[in-house]
């Protein structure tokens, strides 16, 4: 087969015609040339990576381009670049690849939350097994977690209703969030809120009676409660039969929304037809006389003689003293009396006395009395105090003490320097019944002075 020989004589005239150009010496190397950082020296080309004579055409035909036509990498060359392809790219490929991965198994897990939260949106009812607490309607409900942006409320007291165990107090029967009886809000005036009786006498009941019977009277009368609203009692009686000579006690008060006197009636203990008399003491009859809705008109009960030709009176708020008044404690020494409780004893006239009712209720006008010792003591109004009258003791209501009349001190006898009214604005008073004594000492800085916890019968 025969050979392409290029003769030195057909080169001559290629580079005479210009279509070659006589080869030139390489450029002098750098000073700082280093054959191991640069293995390409300059120079020829290896004859294993040489172009091809008709490669070397770079004439414009037509107005064409120039092209040029690189000549396939001789295959010993290819060996040297496919190793320094696979040393150099392929661990950028191989990073490459692991960063596709993880992109598309981000991007395949961020359309499954898509799809998840889509679906939440639209009709998911609970989120591991549980339900949306919402307030709907103004209560509290289990709700499919889908509808809380269209069923749910701002959760706020004000936006929730009472249910059928628990419940709100208003804001107006508070002040400080304190409940204040003086506000509205609160149950009811009667039995909610503490009263104060205020009779034209010192006591609201008198009764008459005979052997087997008796008549309780009353005249009409003001209760007064510590919201600032007063209610009047109307004047009436009611007659008890059926019964034996002795000692009785009834219960009045004034239930819910009345403005009539009612009588505990009934149950162990009770007498008489109607039975409104006790023989002895009931403490299921006071109970009931205290009860929430029910005003009581007395500290526990009031007494009556049922006897030929009997009389006498009783009931009424005339037992009360400021919560601040002085006595002497069996086991305290001196004290407030509203540190007491029921059950304690105190120092009275005739020795220690028990302490059966007590309560402390709102007040802000009393009396006070200061003798010319110095002692003095503050009670309400309608208390009755023992005062020496006429020569005789007598117990008399706080408003119709004189400046004539002598009060009973722990020494003696006491007359009276000063009788002023007393306005509290905060002010309390404590409502006691204690026995066997109901004269019990008291005043404002020590117990000097004589105060009753009962209104006498006459």
């Amino acid at each position: 087969m025969a050979k392409n020989i290029v003769r030195e004589e057909d080169v001559e005239k290629l580079v005479e015609g210009g279509r070659l150009t006589p080869v030139e010496q390489p450029p002098a190397l750098p000073s700082n040339f280093n054959a191991l950082t640069n293995p390409y020296p300059a120079g020829s080309l290896p004859l294993t990576m040489q172009y091809a004579p008709d490669l070397l055409n770079t004439q414009t035909r037509g107005g064409a381009v120039p092209t040029i036509r690189l000549m396939p990498i001789a295959p010993a060359g290819q060996v040297s670049v496919n190793s320094a392809n696979q040393n150099a790219v392929e661990p950028v490929k191989k990073i490459a690849n692991t960063a596709q991965t993880t992109a598309n198994t981000a991007n395949s897990t961020a359309n499954t939350a898509n799809a998840t939260a889509t679906t939440a949106a639209t009709g998911v009812t609970t989120i591991n097994s549980q339900t949306a607490v919402a307030l709907v309607a103004g209560q509290f409900e289990q709700v499919p977690i889908s509808t809380l942006n269209n069923t749910s409320l701002t959760p706020t007291l004000d936006n929730l209703l009472d249910g059928s165990v628990f419940g709100r107090v208003v804001n107006t029967a508070l002040t400080s969030n304190k409940i204040d009886t003086t506000k509205s809000g609160v149950l009811a005036n009667y039995g909610s809120l503490p009263n104060t009786v205020v009779s034209n006498s010192a006591s609201v009941f008198a009764y008459t009676s005979t052997s087997t019977s008796a008549n309780i009277t009353w005249s009409s009368f003001d209760l007064f409660f510590s919201d600032g609203t007063t209610v009047t009692i109307s004047s009436g009686s009611q007659a008890v039969s059926g019964l034996t000579a002795g000692t009785y006690f009834f219960y009045p008060f004034v239930a819910a929304g009345a403005t009539t006197v009612s009588f505990v009636s009934g149950g162990s203990g009770s007498n008489g037809t109607p039975a409104n008399l006790y023989a002895p003491q009931s403490a299921m009859a006071s109970q009931t006389q205290n009860g929430q809705a029910n005003c009581p008109l007395s500290v526990g009960s009031v007494t009556i003689v049922v006897t030929t030709g009997g009389s006498g009176s009783g009931g009424g708020s005339g037992r009360c003293c400021a919560h601040f008044t002085k006595v002497e404690h069996r086991e305290k020494g001196i004290v407030p009396i509203s540190e007491c409780k029921i059950g304690d004893f105190i120092w009275a006239r005739s020795g220690w006395t028990e302490i059966k009712q007590f309560k402390l209720v709102p007040q802000k006008t009393f009396v006070r009395f200061t003798t010319q010792d110095g002692a003095s003591a503050t009670v309400t109004s309608t208390h009755c105090i023992t005062a020496i009258r006429d020569g005789e003791e007598k117990s008399v209501a706080a408003a119709r003490v004189a400046l004539t009349d002598f009060l009973i001190s722990r020494d003696g006898y006491a007359a009276i320097k000063k009788i002023e009214m007393v306005q509290m604005e905060d002010g309390r008073k404590a409502v006691l019944s204690c026995s066997p004594d109901s004269v019990f000492f008291g005043g404002d800085e020590s117990p000097a002075l004589a105060l009753h916890n009962l209104v006498p019968i006459s």
